[in-house]
């Protein structure tokens, strides 16, 4: 079906498969938007729109709820500068921006909430609004 793409996608950012991965992407953003190689007056397809939004946030930019913390594991495709996208987590409104080399957060006030990053478990209280985490070491000048 052209609407498992989605699901292949996903496992292969699992496994590493990342141009793999953005093919399979490509595929379901052609599904429905390419006239040439979709089909846009067939219609729409919510399945495939859906597949649209979760492979970038929660393949590409790890997105998970796991032990009631919200776990952030990018994996952003190699000649992708940033991600920029917004996700509510316990009725609190998040913005990250994903790089290769950081984390950055910026929350409205609401419900404490656990974050488990690369290598380390942070806290944002509910008043705190903006986090910068480094994934990899900056480099040195």
């Amino acid at each position: 079906s052209n609407l498992s793409a989605g699901s292949h996608a996903m496992v292969a950012v699992r496994l590493g498969r990342m141009k793999e991965a953005e093919q399979l992407l490509q595929r379901i953003l052609d599904e429905d938007m390419d006239p040439v190689s979709g089909h846009p007056e067939d219609g729409f397809h919510a399945a495939n729109a859906g597949s649209a939004w979760f492979v970038p946030v929660l393949g590409f930019g790890g997105i998970d709820i796991h032990n009631d913390s919200l776990r952030i594991r990018p994996k952003l495709p190699a000649d992708w500068r940033e991600m920029q996208f917004a996700i509510y987590v316990k009725g609190r409104r998040l913005e990250l921006c994903l790089t290769h080399e950081s984390i950055a957060i910026h929350a409205d006030q609401g419900m404490d909430l656990t974050l488990d990053l690369p290598g380390e478990r942070r806290h944002l209280d509910s008043r705190q609004q903006r986090l910068i985490f480094q994934t990899t070491p900056p480099p040195s000048s």
